[in-house]
């Protein structure tokens, strides 16, 4: 696609036959590698929010349209603060422990195998002195898990942790958001937070939300 006017839209040339159709929108600047009809790879192991369509093309005659509804796959892990950002955090980095990867596979929207992978997410300085809001997205081995590990690390401006919390036991949820919300820049932060599962910007809560 060219034009906002043809977003969306795509015109190929193919003989008659049938063909199998992979197609995947996300919104990051590293691209998506679809490998094989069933398996697609998120570049930098950083999954994004991303939509995607697998069909099967059955050309039958020498013009042909098809409609190709295209829907999420990943799930939504988002952290807000309830401190401050301070002068020294300059990123964020969630390892996913258990049932995620970064890998799925477009035919059943599921990983093939769960794969422990890391994801990094560097801080704007204008949020210095600010709470702040991150969201990590992941895709699962199922439609739903309740006892995900995920490593959560405060990074400084020299890449050394200054801060961390091993989540036990978080629900991720196809489709779904799982927001923790708590203290995370805190040194002497309790684990008192608070999870909540919501339906903003297309995610349905996915009831595993916590605040700590």
């Amino acid at each position: 696609v060219n034009s906002d006017e043809n977003f969306g839209k795509l015109a190929v040339n193919l003989p008659i036959g049938k063909f199998q159709l992979v197609a995947i929108a996300h919104k990051a600047d590293d691209p998506v590698t679809i490998e094989s009809p069933d398996l697609a790879s998120f570049s930098g192991k950083k999954v994004s929010d991303m939509v995607y369509a697998s069909m099967t093309l059955d050309i039958t005659t020498s013009k042909h349209a098809f409609s190709c509804p295209m829907e999420r796959s990943v799930a939504a892990f988002t952290l807000n603060s309830k401190d401050v950002s301070p002068e020294r955090a300059a990123a964020v980095r969630a390892t996913f422990k258990k049932h995620c990867n970064y890998q799925f596979d477009p035919s059943t929207s599921f990983v093939p195998s769960a794969q422990e992978y890391s994801s990094t997410i560097s801080f704007s300085s204008d949020g210095v002195g600010k709470v702040r809001k991150m969201t990590f997205y992941t895709l699962l081995d199922q439609a739903e898990q309740d006892d995900v590990e995920i490593l959560v690390e405060m990074l400084d401006t020299e890449g050394e942790v200054f801060n961390s919390f091993d989540f036990q036991h978080v629900k991720l949820a196809h489709k779904k958001r799982t927001t923790y919300t708590g203290n995370l820049f805190s040194g002497d932060a309790e684990m008192d937070f608070t999870t909540e599962i919501t339906s903003a910007d297309g995610f349905a809560d996915s009831g595993g939300n916590v605040e700590f």
